[in-house]
């Protein structure tokens, strides 16, 4: 299983300790990103595609768009034929996150009713500044998160 930390409007956060903290959660690789006022880490357990295209945090080619995903979509193949029928994405991976990346983008929160998985997703739009949880409907994979004020931190 693999382990996530986002922080928003708290730049002083220590996200190598915390990484390093749940390391056991995935340690296949380990990815950070620092946006405006955005600090997000990622532990892997590469299950679905090993490569280290599909690490995580992911961010869209306009680098406007995140994704922190821990769990696994069974019908994602499915999923991104339909993408590419209707949207004719280039995807630059075989992994679900971005199957995931993508349907948030091109289809909106509502089509998470299609996710067929197990999943704790946190998507944020950096020009909106504004950041969506997401879990799967029976609650298997979790998701904790702290608002203080401005503050926002956001672990799985």
């Amino acid at each position: 299983m693999c382990g996530f930390f986002f922080s928003r409007n708290d730049m002083k956060i220590d996200l190598d300790d915390l990484l390093k903290k749940m390391i056991h959660r995935g340690p296949d690789s380990t990815k950070k990103i620092k946006l405006k006022n955005v600090l997000c880490g990622f532990n892997r357990l590469s299950i679905i595609n090993q490569s280290s295209d599909s690490d995580q945090p992911m961010c869209d080619s306009s680098g406007r768009y995140v994704i922190l995903f821990n769990g696994e979509i069974y019908n994602h193949s499915d999923l991104k034929k339909k993408l590419l029928k209707k949207h004719k994405i280039n995807f630059r991976t075989n992994s679900d996150t971005e199957v995931i990346l993508n349907l948030l983008i091109y289809e909106g929160l509502d089509y998470v009713k299609n996710l067929d998985g197990i999943f704790s997703i946190v998507f944020y739009d950096s020009k909106l500044d504004s950041i969506s949880l997401i879990r799967d409907f029976i609650g298997v994979k979790p998701i904790y998160f702290y608002n203080n004020d401005k503050k926002i931190y956001i672990s799985s």
